[in-house]
């Protein structure tokens, strides 16, 4: 039963790219969308597209974020505004706090992203030039409950390229980041880049990190930052999911191999699988302490022999058990199943390029060890 289902959007290019609940069952829709009549509201915060399309390279790549908020049946659009300034912007992650209040996360190529100032951790943008158009730096922005004001923003990143792929938002506030840079002069407060030309991943030179932050949006300037932390090896590393629970932060990607075909992610002692897979890409599940340290409090590789990629992540507790669940997707068809699992095979489907293109599921316990 199709409880209900809804367009959104106007007449150019709407994507929707996250979503959330309340805890009053309202839900949360965030993405793109290039269309000058995308259906904002009255209270809206952003009422018009912001985006100049001299700025960009073509009309398409020309667009605004969006936040919009529908009740519980999905007939009354509460509130709807866009969120950009005259560069490309675009929203990967949302969370919604306790008051209603919606975090957004995500991508911007503007120098005049709305809210960001005085009161930011970064308050100018500081992407270089990546030909033909400006680098895109991250971003994290707090909605207020009725989407008429910013409650804090800030951009996040270096010269080079900085995406933010997901966020999440504790019982007190605190907002968790993850996505990926390419800047050697990120503003981390842990760890460090790394290092080599790399020849798979999104960005083949120079390598990109992922990268882990948690804000705390009711301070200001650089106070509002608890840590940053790049993480990963001497390949590209991306962070797609970041779950909170107790305050350690669960993060979830994929590690790429480096130049010579292997991979240095800073997998723990404990992990459930020690070493590189093969192929170009392994899935990583890592888990962080409150304070952002390195090494992780638990980290480890999940893959076969071809590319395997971690999409997503979710959490369960259960007598204080705290268990992640991942999935993505494996070209491995010697990816790692459990004996019992629904499915133990690959279907060998002879898709192209390799013969088996299969999602996955796993579930693990981050607090104990080995397999």
């Amino acid at each position: 039963m199709l409880s209900f289902s809804t367009f959104l959007g106007g007449s150019g290019v709407d994507s929707a790219t996250a979503i959330t609940v309340d805890s009053f069952d309202n839900i949360y829709v965030a993405g793109t969308t290039s269309s000058s009549n995308f259906p904002v509201s009255a209270g809206g915060f952003q009422q018009t597209l912001a985006d100049d399309v001299t700025h960009c390279t073509t009309s398409q790549e020309c667009t605004d974020a969006f936040v919009s908020k529908l009740s519980p049946d999905g007939t009354t659009l509460i509130y709807s505004t866009y969120l950009g300034g005259a560069g490309t912007d675009g929203i990967r992650g949302i969370g919604v706090d306790s008051s209603g209040n919606a975090y957004v996360a995500g991508f911007t190529g503007s120098l005049d992203f709305p809210g960001v100032g005085a009161n930011s951790f970064q308050g100018s943008f500081a992407g270089g030039t990546c030909a033909p158009v400006s680098c895109l730096d991250a971003f994290f922005t707090k909605l207020n409950s009725e989407g008429s004001g910013i409650l804090y923003s800030t951009y996040l990143g270096g010269s080079n390229i900085d995406i933010a792929h997901d966020i999440a938002v504790d019982s007190s506030g605190n907002a968790y980041l993850t996505g990926y840079t390419a800047s050697a002069d990120f503003p981390a407060t842990h760890g460090a880049p790394g290092g080599g030309a790399c020849t798979g991943g999104p960005n083949p030179s120079p390598c990109v990190d992922a990268f882990v932050g948690k804000f705390n949006p009711s301070l200001s300037g650089t106070a509002s930052l608890v840590y940053l932390t790049y993480l990963g090896g001497d390949g590209d590393d991306v962070g797609f999911a970041i779950r909170e629970d107790s305050g350690n932060a669960y993060v979830a990607g994929t590690t790429f191999a480096n130049d010579t075909g292997s991979a240095t992610f800073p997998v723990t002692t404990g992990a459930s699988q020690n070493s590189y897979g093969g192929g170009l890409a392994d899935g990583f599940l890592a888990v962080l302490d409150s304070d952002g340290n390195l090494p992780p409090l638990y980290a480890t590789f999940l893959g076969g022999s071809m590319e395997d990629d971690i999409l997503d992540l979710a959490l369960y507790k259960a007598s204080g058990t705290t268990f992640a669940f991942v999935t993505g997707s494996t070209l491995s068809d010697d990816f790692p199943a459990s004996a019992g699992a629904f499915q133990r095979f690959c279907d060998l489907g002879g898709g192209q390029p390799h013969d088996c293109s299969d999602a996955f599921l796993a579930k693990f316990n981050p607090s104990a060890a080995g397999a």
